[in-house]
């Protein structure tokens, strides 16, 4: 499972991508850069992939959790339990 670097500022974060098919088309589109917006307890940005729902999607997540929303092309980073 391939590492990826996200870096806000001067803070830097590790995570892991899972084997799906959606984290094999960030992993293809990488490096990206964006600006961030902040939506709840998420922050998010668009990135340049199109995929449909993966069939494991759920709504709540742990702190954390990196996920891609497919309505809205984004990746996102859940900074509090949803």
């Amino acid at each position: 499972m391939p590492e990826i670097l996200i870096t806000l500022d001067d803070l830097e974060f590790r995570a892991d991508l899972t084997e799906s098919p959606t984290a094999q088309q960030l992993w293809a589109v990488l490096p990206i850069e964006g600006a961030a917006n902040i939506w709840g307890e998420e922050i998010y940005f668009e990135i340049p992939i199109s995929a449909p729902q993966e069939a494991d999607a759920r709504q709540d997540v742990e702190v954390g959790t990196i996920a891609y929303w497919p309505v809205g092309g984004a990746f996102c980073i859940f900074f509090c339990p949803t």
